[in-house]
């Protein structure tokens, strides 16, 4: 355990200067699904339908707005 600390210290202290600091990732503000998957028993198929038809639907302009 204190060898896996000390080397995973070490590695830390030699990487960070290698990479001039830079993070290899990076970040989103948000996260929003384009797809959705609507699951219902076989006798409420229909009306699921029906009542996701009555929803407005929303552009991702839109979405982008809400978000930023």
């Amino acid at each position: 355990m204190v060898f896996g600390a000390v080397f995973g210290a070490v590695w830390g202290l030699v990487a960070h200067p290698l990479t001039g600091g830079d993070r290899d990732f990076s970040s989103c503000g948000a996260t929003v699904a384009t797809t959705y998957d609507l699951y219902t028993a076989p006798e409420y198929a229909t009306q699921a339908t029906e009542l996701v038809a009555q929803i407005p639907a929303r552009t991702s302009n839109r979405l982008h707005y809400l978000f930023w």
